[in-house]
């Protein structure tokens, strides 16, 4: 898309440069020239903007969302430990040796 914004803003150029506007045409060219390279800097932004830095943020963010996974996973193995123990002992207590209520 950017591309093709690229080559409608070099063709209209050329146009103009070449081929005279009516002056009762003129105001209204303007208005239009003026909305597609409104849009046009918008889509070449895109095209030759600054990707490097978009991507220097995504990876800091990815970096700490990893972060933030390691220390839930530690957690969860932690919580995971305790709660097989507990139930192990509740086992032994409750169903092998018979201390339960009934």
């Amino acid at each position: 898309m950017s591309t093709f914004m690229l080559l409608v803003l070099v063709a209209m150029v050329c146009y103009l440069t070449f081929i005279p506007v009516p002056n009762e045409n003129k105001d209204m060219v303007i208005a239009v020239l003026g909305v597609i390279l409104g849009a046009g800097s918008s889509a070449l932004s895109n095209l030759f903007g600054d990707k490097d830095g978009e991507k220097e943020e995504l990876l800091k963010r990815i970096a700490k969302v990893e972060t933030q996974y390691a220390l839930l996973a530690t957690k969860y193995d932690t919580l995971k430990g305790n709660y097989d123990q507990l139930t192990a002992m509740l086992v032994e207590r409750h169903v092998v040796e018979g201390q339960g209520n009934h």
